[in-house]
């Protein structure tokens, strides 16, 4: 349910951004200009925030597609939090460090992605508007 809402919360702002883009006569303007940036801005935050908001998810469907058959008995040992930290704290320690590099490579996608996708329009927004602002 979460990322079912979370998709459309980012799928409703980048429509209404689209459908902004659209009316090209008016972005000559310095006013229409400027909101095509802050909606961009505001796109781009959304964005990065419904990507953040879905890690925890991400991370659990993720082990449970690595560990397939073992899920099972690698929940019961979460669980068992202290039982487990006892008998077997190489287990502790390889999920620690597996969530942790699995939480920094969706960080540096979502950046790449941001700047590739992103970054060269607002780039040249800003540009326009500080070109502008000049005049």
């Amino acid at each position: 349910m979460q990322i079912s809402l979370s998709s459309l919360l980012y799928y409703r702002r980048f429509y209404y951004l689209i459908k902004s883009a659209k009316q090209i006569d008016l972005l000559a303007s310095r006013e229409h200009l400027l909101k095509l940036y802050y909606d961009l801005k505001y796109a781009v935050e959304t964005y990065r925030i419904v990507a953040y908001v879905m890690i925890p998810q991400a991370l659990f469907l993720y082990l449970i597609m690595i560990g397939q058959n073992r899920a099972v008995a690698w929940f019961e040992k979460l669980y068992n939090f202290r039982q487990t930290l006892q008998l077997d704290p190489n287990f502790i320690l390889w999920m620690i460090l597996s969530a942790l590099i699995s939480i920094v490579i969706i960080v540096l996608i979502t950046e790449f992605m941001i700047r590739a996708y992103y970054g060269d329009y607002v780039k040249q927004i800003k540009e326009n508007l500080d070109q502008m602002e000049a005049e």
